[in-house]
């Protein structure tokens, strides 16, 4: 029997949250299952490159997230690098599944240990 490479996760949806998951993947062509894995993906590492077709839905929406750059920090020795700079002790930082917040609970960016390689077919 092959390994599965992904873990199945069940979710619960209230019937107004999954009518408008429907309606979005059926605008945008595809899975719900690939709408909300590159959702949780978007919220813990900052970036997706899936298009979610949020722009065309509120083009004048002034509330939007903005994520310049990916921050990637190392915590090595009981320390939190950054670019080479000591930001300090990692109890200083919520450090959850490769998420390194501030202590008011802010994403900051992920863990260079929890970025893994992906390979893309051309």
């Amino acid at each position: 029997m092959a390994k599965r490479k992904c873990n199945p996760t069940s979710i619960r949806l209230d019937k107004e949250l999954e009518s408008n998951l429907n309606e979005r993947c059926n605008k945008l062509g595809c899975s719900k299952n690939d709408f909300i894995k590159n959702s949780v993906e978007f919220m813990l590492t900052g970036c997706s490159e899936f298009d979610f077709g949020d722009e065309e839905d509120n083009p004048k929406e002034s509330q939007k997230v903005v994520i310049k750059e990916r921050r990637i920090f190392d915590c090595e020795n009981g320390f939190l690098y950054e670019d080479g700079n000591n930001l300090g002790p990692c109890s200083n930082y919520n450090l959850v599944s490769g998420s390194v917040y501030d202590k008011q609970d802010n994403f900051l960016g992920v863990t260079r240990a929890s970025l893994k390689p992906t390979v893309r077919s051309i």
